[in-house]
């Protein structure tokens, strides 16, 4: 037997895919199903939009694959920021505010062709909280908690050993980031995150790494700082002084449709995690 249809679309953000639907009855239990690689859509998790077009601000709620709630996810507030300008007919140079419970940040579309955003996030605290062992761990909160760990990246399923240990390491769990800086350079990014495990791309996770990267180890952060992660690459920018982040990337939209939930299905519970 089937239940709710729920209109969706499915976004890809440098390196996460999620399934987008607006806010309405029975989204937010879908969180628990509608991930899943084989009984739903795959992918990262279920983001649900909260306001109405043409409003200049929105909330997200943002949901792991597990059905856990997350507190923020840059590329998952860029994929809702591109779904809201197509679905509003905004063009580019025109801004959407997403909001989200780790944090508020206004995209701004530069292309509409690629989708592509310069999303600038206040950060309230100093996103450091703690360096350790040598500086080869660095704590921060973006949004949500990233343990940065610098050194070589581990491979295959080294990567989710790895992750799993390291949030389990941690009062409350925390995101992982892998970084280690490229013979050009650049900074490369393997992340892990809670909730989901290993992942293609972790926008704020990739600010994460490049401000943990300037403190502790005193590599230069510029503007339009390259940070590259296996599922794409974001341009990042902090402003110390004022504690503003900026994250400039794009999204495509891969799927539309309905996803039909199965009636009698056993929801996971859903408890607040780390997200993206």
């Amino acid at each position: 037997m089937t239940g709710e249809r729920l209109p969706f679309r499915k976004y890809y953000a440098e390196g996460n895919a999620y399934v987008l639907v607006e806010a309405q009855p029975g989204a937010v239990a879908a969180a628990g199903w509608i991930a899943h690689p084989t009984r739903g859509l795959g992918g990262d998790g279920l983001i649900v939009i909260e306001g109405a077009p043409g409003e200049a601000m929105h909330h997200m709620r943002v949901f792991n694959a597990d059905g856990s709630e997350a507190q923020w996810c840059g590329n998952g507030a860029r994929a809702a920021a591109a779904l809201i300008c197509a679905r509003d007919g905004l063009v580019e140079g025109d801004a959407v505010t997403i909001t989200a419970g780790g944090g508020t940040a206004q995209h701004v579309l530069l292309d509409r062709a690629g989708w592509r955003f310069r999303a600038e996030m206040p950060v309230p605290e100093d996103p450091i909280v703690e360096v350790g062992e040598g500086q080869r761990l660095v704590q921060t909160l973006i949004g949500a908690p990233h343990l940065v760990v610098f050194g070589p990246q581990p491979r295959g399923a080294e990567i989710d050993a790895a992750g799993r240990a390291l949030c389990a390491a941690r009062p409350g769990g925390t995101n992982v980031m892998f970084a280690e800086r490229d013979d050009d350079g650049t900074l490369a990014v393997t992340p892990w995150e809670r909730g989901v495990g290993p992942v293609l791309g972790c926008a704020t996770g990739a600010a994460a790494a490049a401000i943990a990267a300037h403190r502790a180890l005193g590599v230069p952060l510029r503007a339009g700082t390259v940070v590259r992660q296996p599922g794409g690459a974001i341009e990042v920018e902090w402003n110390a002084g004022e504690r503003v982040l900026a994250m400039t990337g794009g999204a495509r939209l891969t799927a539309t449709g309905e996803a039909v939930a199965e009636l009698g299905r056993p929801r996971r519970p859903l408890a607040a995690t780390a997200g993206g």
